[in-house]
């Protein structure tokens, strides 16, 4: 992460950090122009030319596992970080009409108990 963050800064980005983007923002033609984020002082707009939405999964969201997984069964248990909630994935369908291909569900490490993995 140090070194996207140094390559990032250097070519003139702005990292904020604890600042959770709330929504996106779309222009007439329905093209991303940027987002609403929330911050310790509270909601703004960014306006931009282009957004990198990097957010984690959905391992800690049963409901989103039981709607994506078709062999998820209530016996699976998630060993990833707390924070992977799926509002990442979420978000940008509450902006547009659609969501978009690249917003689709991804991977995550789930495990079985007992010692056992769903095989689909």
């Amino acid at each position: 992460m140090k070194t996207l963050r140094d390559n990032c800064t250097e070519l003139g980005a702005k990292i904020l950090t604890h600042t959770p983007a709330k929504k996106l923002l779309c222009d007439r033609r329905g093209n991303i122009s940027g987002v609403v984020a929330e911050s310790k002082e509270g909601e703004f707009t960014i306006a931009a030319k282009c957004i990198i939405i990097a957010t984690g999964g959905y391992g800690n969201n049963r409901e989103m596992l039981k709607k994506y997984l078709p062999n998820y069964h209530d016996t699976i248990t998630y060993d990833g970080p707390p924070s992977n909630t799926g509002d990442g994935i979420t978000w940008p369908s509450k902006s547009a009409q659609q969501r978009p291909a690249w917003a689709r569900p991804t991977f995550m490490a789930l495990s079985s108990s007992p010692n056992r993995i769903p095989t689909p």
